[in-house]
């Protein structure tokens, strides 16, 4: 999978050791690195940038069942992870959460 990351800043961010890991509807669902081990992502500029994980049947099944029956966070998805800022050592976290109206209609569905 690729995502596409955007650099808003006038400086490109060279990044390392990019972990992360995703929740939906307030669940684990999976965790992952970057597949490349150094991204840089240009200044003001985007890169799509290849993702590594797995997700387990029981998680996906899990994850379906408590958006059916349990309660619901303010955002669909979040996304947590880390990065290193070049070889520096300097560790970068990072945290996204947002919403998604296919997840809100599966959601739905399974409540009927």
């Amino acid at each position: 999978m690729r995502i596409d990351a955007y650099n808003p800043n006038a400086i490109d961010i060279p990044l390392t050791d990019v972990q992360f890991a995703l929740a939906v509807f307030g669940e684990p669902l999976t965790s992952g690195v970057v597949a490349e081990r150094r991204v840089t992502l240009p200044a003001r500029g985007n890169r799509e940038v290849p993702l590594q994980f797995d997700v387990a049947t029981a998680d996906v099944g899990r994850v379906l069942r408590h958006s059916a029956t349990g309660p619901w966070p303010d955002g669909v998805w979040e996304l947590t992870g880390s990065a290193q800022w070049g070889d520096t050592g300097l560790v970068i976290p990072f945290q996204r959460r947002g919403d998604s109206e296919s997840l809100r209609r599966l959601r739905e569905m399974l409540r009927r």
